[in-house]
């Protein structure tokens, strides 16, 4: 078993669905009107990393709330203190914790099957 190996398959599946998720996350619904202008700073707010933590390897996905303040009312989490205005939710903006649910469960399953792959050898 070639542990190093393992680490960097993991790694690099993990940065696939952080790449994903941070591309679903950047992109915007649909205007309300035709001539209505998008700035592009709730897009330009998010970021991803993918690091090994020890022994954990962790990614995360964020939005910046110094570069778009009001991100949390528009991309925010279902729940907790900082969740998505149900005004948005209701104009079709996927939140957050909507955004992982979609392109979580492949990822996952990928990343089992690294893991199972090293439990067989």
């Amino acid at each position: 078993m070639n542990v190093q190996a393992t680490r960097a398959r993991l790694q690099q599946r993990l940065s696939r669905w952080a790449n994903d998720t941070l591309a679903v996350c950047q992109a915007y619904e649909a205007p309300p009107s035709e001539s209505y202008v998008r700035t592009g700073t709730l897009g330009k707010s998010w970021s991803k990393r993918v690091n090994w933590q020890g022994a954990d390897l962790v990614a995360e996905v964020k939005s910046s709330g110094q570069v778009a303040p009001y991100n949390k009312y528009v991309r925010g989490p279902k729940l907790g203190p900082k969740k998505q205005a149900a005004r948005m939710a209701a104009r079709g903006w996927k939140s957050v914790s909507d955004i992982a649910e979609q392109t979580w469960p492949a990822a996952e399953a990928d990343l089992q099957r690294i893991l199972a792959h090293v439990g067989a050898a």
